[in-house]
């Protein structure tokens, strides 16, 4: 693993997932993603009946 990175997201969640595919859709594959727990750690919490908004619904 590359200890260099021209990003570096904190967070796994929703918003950090979503921005790293974001990134990737433009052409930008050098970026980190750390979470504290496992990825997508927060949605175990979240309301069953929540709508997820992702931005793969967009492309």
């Amino acid at each position: 693993m590359n200890d260099q990175h021209s990003i570096v997201i904190i967070g796994a969640g929703p918003a950090g997932i979503g921005l790293g595919v974001a990134l990737q859709n433009y052409g930008i594959n050098d970026f980190l993603i750390l979470e504290k727990e496992t990825i997508g750690h927060s949605f175990e919490s979240w309301n069953p009946e929540t709508h997820f908004i992702s931005p793969l619904l967009y492309y």
